[in-house]
């Protein structure tokens, strides 16, 4: 991996044509191959620029030495069980307890429904989320909204890598 230092000079540098100069006084920044974004040195010297991306190295390496699956936890089997970590989670960013509520009888009442059918969190398909959403009696607004809801659940199966892709 590498981390390359570079300076964003100021406009009035004399040096700004010359993104590795060392000498002058402008920001230095970082870039890590393959990123899309630069990291700030948060420093004007280029050798404490040089120490930070040295250090970010290290990091970065030490990160990729732990084996694979370390600190992570399996993917619940049930989709009862995803929807309750699911909740645990949404319950920890202070959301209103009406929402909450709602939150949780929707995704609970999904759940279960995927429980009748013995439908797994990996085994869940397009075709199994039409057909629980052809149970559904409500008007059109509330069905929109029911399916948002859905959709942020499905959104956070694919974050923790518990299904493939957010089918909601």
């Amino acid at each position: 991996m590498t981390i390359t230092v570079f300076t964003r000079h100021s406009d009035n540098c004399p040096h700004k044509h010359d993104r590795y100069w060392k000498r002058c006084r402008c920001r230095k920044w970082l870039y890590v191959e393959g990123s899309r974004k630069p990291i700030t040195a948060k420093t004007r010297s280029w050798a404490d620029a040089e120490r930070k991306a040295g250090e970010l190295k290290q990091q970065l390496q030490q990160a990729d030495d732990k084996p694979a699956g370390a600190g992570l936890e399996l993917a619940p089997e049930r989709v009862s069980e995803a929807v309750k970590k699911f909740l645990e989670n949404k319950q920890q960013e202070g959301m209103s307890k009406a929402w909450n509520r709602m939150l949780t009888r929707e995704l609970t009442d999904f759940g279960q429904w995927c429980d009748t059918k013995l439908i797994t969190i990996a085994l869940l398909k397009k075709m199994a989320l039409e057909d629980y959403r052809k149970t559904w009696t409500q008007g059109a607004g509330t069905r929109a909204r029911r399916q948002e809801r859905l959709s942020h659940f499905f959104k956070y199966c694919v974050e923790h890598g518990w299904a493939r892709e957010n089918f909601a």
